[in-house]
């Protein structure tokens, strides 16, 4: 039987836990970010979140086929998962290859906006930086944030000039290394919010 959204949610940031961070070193995640499907299963029913419920393989693989969030990919056997972005530890997404041709977008909550446009994102303990190629899409990113959404500009082609690289990963959000505010700015172009 699908989980319900509140559940899938629930499974989704949970797996995004322990997947992006591996708190507690629970998991053995290969260079390349995946993880034994069966092993993430039996940490995640461990959980007291899931109340001894016991979370399987059809259930990660519901998570991972969610179109909403697009957080996580199987191998082609369907015996490992991985998380496609945010993780605070190096790993090989195989990621494709992207050069800027204007600003990409990173949606946030207003209370996030003064510390962004002084610091950037280098206090994040994320190694990557996730951007979209479209404000509305960073919008609905922000729509999922507490607080009033907000979208940051980045000038990705100066960025870009200044020595970064970037990669496409499979969820199609753009990556690239942590940088500082001075490539930032808000977006004020998008229509407020219905």
């Amino acid at each position: 039987m699908p989980l319900d959204r509140p559940n899938l949610d629930k499974l989704s940031r949970a797996m995004s836990l322990i997947l992006r961070h591996n708190s507690g070193g629970k998991l053995h995640i290969d260079r390349y970010g995946y993880a034994d499907v069966t092993q993430v299963c039996s940490v995640l029913t461990s959980f007291s979140r899931f109340d001894g419920a016991e979370v399987t393989p059809d259930m990660l693989a519901e998570a991972a086929a969610d179109p909403s969030k697009k957080r996580f990919g199987l191998s082609e056997d369907g015996r490992r998962i991985r998380a496609l972005s945010g993780h605070s530890f190096s790993v090989d997404l195989g990621l494709e290859p992207f050069v800027p041709s204007g600003d990409l977008y990173f949606g946030t909550s207003r209370n996030a906006l003064d510390r962004i446009l002084t610091d950037g994102f280098l206090g994040s303990s994320k190694l990557k930086v996730r951007l979209l190629d479209k404000p509305d899409l960073a919008l609905a990113v922000a729509r999922t944030r507490e607080g009033e959404p907000l979208v940051i500009a980045v000038d990705a082609c100066r960025l870009h000039g200044s020595g970064w690289s970037f990669g496409r990963s499979e969820s199609g959000e753009i990556l690239t290394d942590r940088f500082g505010g001075e490539y930032c700015s808000e977006f004020s172009d998008h229509s407020p919010a219905p």
